[in-house]
């Protein structure tokens, strides 16, 4: 859990969670595949679950871009903060001015590399924005959610 402070009161938290990756095949491994070797104060099978988000299947294309080098890191890889900025463009975090958001959850479902082009859908369900990023090959790349306040 990481505290965002402002004068010693807490205005924002989030979680950090680790994702682990086979470097071969370039598939998420589940938590069971590595607990053995994870260097974790308690065992993973008691950690807190990940709670998968649930989109609606209709959404309306916002448009697409290319993904560029410069946007990646060393491994080439769509850079984490840079999902961020994509979501936060859809859901129009910047329209006026910058808002807060009571939660931000990015479920990533296949990597993003340069060159490829990201397709961006989004849709709203009462307080909830949901986004879709969708591969040139029709491969969700991630989908994420979104409560401003």
């Amino acid at each position: 859990l990481v505290d965002i402070l402002r004068d010693g009161v807490r205005v924002a938290w989030g979680k950090l969670v680790y994702i682990v990756v086979h470097m071969e095949s370039r598939r998420i491994l589940r938590p069971a595949a590595v607990e053995a070797f994870w260097n974790n104060p308690r065992p993973l099978s008691v950690s807190e679950p990940l709670r998968k988000i649930k989109a609606p299947e209709e959404m309306r294309e916002l448009g697409s871009t290319v993904i560029r080098l410069r946007d990646c890191d060393l491994n080439g890889h769509f850079s984490s903060h840079h999902y961020a900025d994509v979501v936060c463009e859809a859901v129009g975090y910047w329209e006026e001015s910058p808002r807060l958001m009571q939660s931000l959850q990015i479920d990533f479902t296949s990597e993003l590399r340069p060159g490829e082009e990201l397709s961006v859908y989004t849709c709203t369900e009462g307080e909830t924005r949901f986004v879709r990023g969708i591969k040139q090959d029709g491969i969700t790349a991630f989908t994420a959610e979104c409560v401003m306040s």
